[in-house]
């Protein structure tokens, strides 16, 4: 089983590695500006390449079958993540001293392909940490730089002279500036792989921050205020400060010098007042007085005839005693 997986990876590896460079070299003339005419003859040879490559290394005639996970995956699979964690600290300190080195391309690949293993170990039972995937993408751009130079140098045929030249260029820059990108994110993979990492695995890459667009900054939600501090407003509120007490007019017993505006307004409110006092009652008024003036004579009427029975009551209840003093007296 083992061995079928194998051959398939090997048939398809050139194949791969012809397309993947076929993307990038695309990208580059149009980005060179590279004529009509340029880009046409690199498709058609390319077209041709591929075609020799799948004769030359044809693919299986069976797939092979996939196979299940043996019982004590787990444990096999946390044995050999240990084994490349010390691996991968050892090879990246090694490599960083020499980061500058061209002549050392082979060992950058093999720590890429380290570091690969690693990672599909890791997402058997999880997810990989963001700076892991970072960093194999520096690795990778690395890799392609490497292996499109090395096509370069034998398929001269599909390119003119002059972009032939441009080209090599940006290959180089761009390998020169993956091992940067990688010596710089170096130390946050570091203290991912040693377990040191303070912020969890999702430590942001400093080597993409200088190249990401920076982005309008996010408008801030006001803050609601809490229950303690809208129950002091409501009690602040209800019970005046002494500053406005002594502030107020009506409480102040010396009176505050008036402006202009003030003086005019105070006329115009005398103004105002006097002609409300000075105004002809209405209709109603006259009516109301007319009946009071009417009701007085009968409420004198009965007043009068109520003091009169209260006089002659009292002079009915004094009458036998005083024939009761004539008789005793007789």
């Amino acid at each position: 089983m083992r061995r079928q997986w194998r051959d398939l990876r090997r048939a398809a590896a050139p194949v791969r590695d012809h397309d993947a460079a076929g993307e990038h070299l695309r990208d580059a003339l149009k980005e060179l500006g590279a004529s009509a005419t340029a880009q046409q003859r690199f498709e058609k040879g390319w077209a041709e390449r591929r075609a020799q490559l799948l004769k030359r290394h044809p693919l299986p005639a069976q797939p092979p079958q996939g196979y299940d996970l043996p019982a004590d995956w787990s444990a096999r699979a946390e044995g050999a993540l240990n084994k490349d964690r010390r691996a991968l600290l050892k090879e990246g300190k090694a490599l960083m001293k020499q980061a500058d080195d061209p002549s050392n391309t082979d060992d950058w690949h093999d720590w890429r392909k380290r570091m690969k293993r690693y990672r599909y170990t890791l997402e058997l039972s999880g997810k990989a940490p963001k700076v892991l995937k970072r960093m194999l993408e520096h690795l990778g751009r690395l890799q392609d730089a490497e292996v499109l130079l090395e096509l370069l140098e034998a398929e001269t045929e599909h390119f003119t002279r002059k972009d032939l030249a441009a080209l090599r260029a940006r290959e180089q820059q761009a390998g020169l500036d993956a091992r940067a990108a990688a010596r710089k994110l170096w130390p946050a993979l570091k203290a991912e792989l040693k377990g040191e990492t303070p912020n969890g695995p999702d430590e942001a890459d400093p080597a993409s921050e200088e190249t990401q667009p920076t982005t309008a900054p996010r408008p801030r939600t006001p803050r609601q205020p809490s229950k303690a501090s809208t129950s002091q407003k409501k009690v602040s509120e209800k019970q005046p400060s002494a500053a406005k007490t002594k502030a107020s007019p009506a409480r102040s017993s010396t009176p505050k010098p008036t402006t202009a505006a003030t003086t005019k307004t105070n006329a115009k409110s005398k103004a105002k007042a006097t002609t409300t006092t000075t105004r002809k009652p209405t209709a109603q008024q006259p009516t109301r007085a007319a009946q009071a003036d009417a009701a007085e004579p009968a409420r004198r009427t009965r007043k009068t005839a109520s003091t009169a029975t209260t006089n002659k009551a009292q002079a009915h209840s004094k009458a036998p005693a005083t024939r009761s003093r004539k008789k005793s007296g007789s």
